[in-house]
């Protein structure tokens, strides 16, 4: 990537960050970067199409992060623990843009609607792997992997709404340490389920 386009891209999210989605303009991004409309116009159509490439490089990191998990073939309570500490600190390191995707564009904004579907489904999807290998090296008893992901993916989401995007600063160490008490929890009754 261009260095032009990377700091066209780092200034964005922090005007992002700071004024939201629709109070930063493009004359705003371009200003802070030092670079000119032309300059924006060369590597992005738009504010939005810049916003979707922020939004992809965050969702890229997850899943990377999550293939990887995938190819160790650990046991699926010390994947998914591990993996639960490592999601949150993407999103906590990306939060401001996570929160004005989700809060801001996904309700108000169809293609932002789908582009947010399609990742979950990326995600879920890579998750169910991980989980159906689980269940056939007979690691669990409970064998509906839908409802697995589905209590995992819907629990780390509680934890990144109550305590990442909530709180004016969250504490990233005590998120984490909740993740690993609730996976165990959550493996506990699946192991004896």
């Amino acid at each position: 990537m261009s260095s032009a386009k990377e700091r066209l891209l780092e200034y964005a999210k922090i005007l992002f960050s700071q004024k939201g989605y629709y109070a930063t303009s493009v004359e705003d991004i371009v200003e802070s970067a030092g670079f000119s409309k032309g300059t924006f116009y060369f590597y992005f159509k738009s504010k939005e199409e810049l916003f979707k490439s922020l939004v992809e490089e965050m969702h890229l990191n997850i899943v990377k992060r999550l293939e990887n998990f995938l190819e160790k073939e650990l046991p699926l309570e010390d994947a998914l623990s591990e993996y639960a500490k490592v999601f949150l600190e993407d999103i906590y390191q990306n939060r401001h843009i996570a929160q004005i995707f989700l809060f801001q564009l996904v309700g108000t904004n169809e293609e932002f609607r789908k582009l947010y579907y399609t990742k979950v489904s990326h995600f879920r999807e890579l998750l169910t792997k991980m989980v159906d290998r689980a269940i056939q090296r007979g690691e669990l008893n409970y064998k509906n992997a839908e409802n697995i992901v589905n209590l995992y993916a819907g629990f780390l989401r509680m934890l990144v709404l109550e305590y990442v995007f909530r709180e004016k600063e969250p504490d990233l160490e005590r998120v984490k340490r909740l993740a690993q008490e609730g996976v165990k929890v959550l493996f506990g009754g699946l192991k004896n389920a």
